[in-house]
């Protein structure tokens, strides 16, 4: 690939910034509300905000930790796809209005554009998951995959449009090259 072709994306792109903004307007509102309702002897109302606010926050940061082991991963399975080839390996490119793509891969017959995914069973990729990739198919005009790094069963399989992925680096690389 060309650096012409690496560089045409450059913004990135952080979707767990949202996370970390809601849990923390939340943490701002439970200490508002000591502030003002329970310092002030309205524990019920304190108790109800303090069990709403603790629930967003709890589920934002869950969200935001299952992030981080996605990109753990996703940092990892590309790691591992540039020692076999790193000339053929285009990642964490930019869709504009969509999110990023994971990785755009040269092979000799085709180009594919791969979204790596930490599940591990091919039976829960989503219809999300495969519109996500599927998207950035028609914008790159390349094949999609989904690719599932982390998954027990090594196997290849086609949902919805798109190849599904389950294996290493190397088995990865040995199949679409």
């Amino acid at each position: 690939m060309t650096n012409a072709n690496k560089t045409k994306f450059t913004k990135t792109h952080r979707p767990w910034k949202t996370n970390l903004v809601w849990a923390g307007y939340s943490l701002v509102i439970l200490v508002a509300g000591w502030f003002f309702w329970y310092k002030n002897g309205k524990t019920n109302e304190f108790y109800v905000l303090g069990a709403s606010a603790s629930f967003v926050i709890v589920l934002n940061l869950q969200s935001l930790f299952a992030r981080i082991h996605g990109q753990q991963v996703e940092k990892r399975a590309i790691r591992d796809l540039e020692r076999i080839d790193k000339d053929k390996v285009m990642k964490n490119q930019v869709l504009p209005g969509r999110g990023d793509i994971d990785v755009v891969f040269k092979a000799r017959r085709e180009t594919y554009n791969i979204e790596i995914k930490s599940i591990q069973d091919a039976s829960k990729v989503s219809r999300k998951h495969i519109a996500q990739v599927l998207a950035a198919s028609d914008y790159l005009k390349t094949s999609p995959v989904i690719w599932l790094p982390k998954a027990k069963e090594k196997r290849v399989v086609s949902r919805g449009g798109v190849t599904v992925f389950c294996g290493t680096a190397r088995q990865l690389y040995s199949h679409f090259n």
